[in-house]
């Protein structure tokens, strides 16, 4: 009868054992690298965050890696729905030099990571009202040698849907200021920089670095 016993328990813990669901794991797998010199960033260690909450700010840690000679990682993590009752939404990955956000949350990622010093950036016209006599007067900036500058840019016979200007820029939020036809827009110069006077519209926008290259609007 003991043995019946010994024999029903064993079964029943083997049952248990076996209904067990593993838990849930996704990784994060790429290369950390510069993506206007190519450098590949060697043993540089970041720490992961996952960020929520209606503030989306950083609400836990899951660890840490640090690259190896190729500027590669892998970081694995299990499923997470809630941390301290927070709704949690993304991942970033923050060192001393640089951080990586909005990395999908409860998904395996494997991409390259690009902190860039340089962006390119492009410039798509959306005219409705734009006739064949009109000009577009656009202030952007751009690189000259080792200095970043200002210019002036003045386009004619602009059709909707055309693309212009293809600069580069540091990766940083920028302002373009532009105007249709010389009463819209004006600058003069102030002690060797220009200064605009009268502007139509301005574009804020972000350049994200190489190798992407952001694309911006003018509506009119």
């Amino acid at each position: 009868m003991k043995n019946l016993i010994y024999i029903t328990l064993a079964i029943f813990f083997a049952a248990q054992v076996g209904c067990r669901k593993e838990v849930e794991k996704f990784k994060i797998k790429g290369r950390i690298m510069d993506g206007t010199t190519g450098q590949r960033f060697k043993g540089f260690t970041f720490t992961v965050h996952t960020k929520g909450g209606t503030a989306n700010k950083i609400n836990g840690d899951l660890g840490s890696f640090t690259t190896n000679d190729s500027g590669d990682f892998e970081f694995m993590y299990e499923k997470i729905k809630k941390i301290k009752g927070i709704s949690t939404h993304s991942i970033s990955l923050i060192s001393n030099f640089m951080k990586f956000e909005n990395i999908s949350l409860n998904q395996n990622v494997d991409k390259v990571f690009y902190k860039s010093t340089m962006g390119k950036y492009k410039i798509k016209c959306n005219f409705r009202n734009i006739k064949p006599s009109d000009t577009l007067f656009l202030e952007y900036g751009k690189i000259s040698g080792t200095d970043l500058i200002r210019a002036i840019d003045t386009l004619t016979n602009l059709e909707s849907n055309n693309f212009f200007i293809y600069s580069r820029f540091p990766q940083e939020s920028i302002t373009l200021r532009w105007g249709i036809n010389s009463n819209t827009f004006s600058w003069q110069y102030y002690q060797g920089n220009i200064d605009i006077v009268k502007f139509l519209g301005t574009i804020r926008v972000k350049v994200s670095g190489d190798p992407i290259i952001d694309e911006f609007e003018i509506k009119y």
